[in-house]
């Protein structure tokens, strides 16, 4: 993500109604000239609370610097593995990282004979919703089984499996 002339930094939390433009301004104000060349920001949604987040990218000039400021930010965070940076009055913050791109693994097709038990697993907790089949009980919650589901199917014998063995031995 950084070539000779760039260094894009990253943050991973900011509230979902901080903008680029917001972004933009505190990263010129905080090297005290302009140097901020893009801005990307990627809204995602928290987990637990629903409620929308977002990351920014920032895209700084290098080569223009003439306060050491950026190269000054990027040595506390090589040193630190992150810096904070202050936003505003009330001392609230942005933990800034170095943005590293990270080669995605080609996908590649293949053939499955037969579902390993990590893929059986993964097909289960995909089936968690209702929206994929009937409900049946289980001790901790209810499992959802669709009926037209060979993988569910057969994750399910596979447990069933388990448990009559479990119990005999």
């Amino acid at each position: 993500m950084s070539s000779a002339s760039t260094i894009t930094l990253c943050f991973k939390y900011a509230l979902g109604r901080v903008t680029k433009d917001d972004v933009e301004w505190v990263f010129n104000n905080l090297f005290g000239e302009t140097l901020v060349l893009d801005v990307t920001e990627i809204v995602k949604q928290d987990r637990y609370s629903g409620k929308d987040f977002k990351m920014f990218f920032i895209k700084c000039d290098e080569t223009n610097q003439k306060l050491d400021n950026l190269d000054r930010l990027v040595c506390k965070i090589k040193a630190k593995g992150m810096a904070k940076v202050t936003i505003d009055e009330w001392d609230h913050f942005w933990q800034v990282s170095l943005a590293i791109e990270k080669p995605k693994a080609e996908f590649k097709p293949r053939i499955v004979d037969e579902p390993t038990v990590e893929d059986l697993e993964k097909a289960m907790e995909g089936l968690q919703t209702e929206e994929h089949g009937r409900k049946r009980g289980a001790e901790e919650g209810e499992v959802i089984i669709p009926e037209d589901s060979e993988i569910a199917q057969a994750a399910l014998g596979e447990v069933a499996k388990r448990f009559k063995t479990k119990g005999t031995a």
